[in-house]
């Protein structure tokens, strides 16, 4: 359950959405984006981008789905991760990391990691 309240201020805040907040700022600092490019990437408006990187919304399932699009995870990482959804993911942290640094590869990088994953979990079946 999220607790939200909006403040005098027009500030929008929840402990979940906050941690999220502060995660999606450090992703997309990590990256290199603007947000200008971020809300392209995710096919959302800049200034719906801002105003949820401001708290003054709260980033709904349209935004959630397209910081799932943008950064190449799940909807459901995105999900747990902004506390809409409880649980644990089905992928373990280290599993969840490699797919985000995987998601700024090109897709020739990208071939190269799964042919790597596969021989590893074949050398380790032996």
């Amino acid at each position: 359950m999220l607790l939200t309240s909006k403040t005098r201020f027009g500030i929008i805040s929840s402990v979940s959405n906050v941690d999220f907040i502060e995660w999606l700022e450090a992703e997309r600092t990590a990256r290199k984006w603007s947000k200008r490019e971020l809300a392209g990437r995710m096919n959302i408006s800049p200034p719906q981008v801002t105003r949820v990187i401001n708290r003054e919304q709260l980033p709904g399932r349209d935004f959630l789905q397209g910081v799932a699009r943008a950064f190449g995870l799940t909807d459901d990482d995105i999900f747990r991760r902004a506390g809409y959804i409880s649980g644990r993911s089905e992928y373990d942290q280290i599993t969840t990391e490699i797919a985000q640094h995987a998601s700024g590869l090109d897709d020739y990088d990208k071939g190269i990691l799964r042919d790597f994953a596969r021989l590893l979990r074949t050398r380790k079946a032996e």
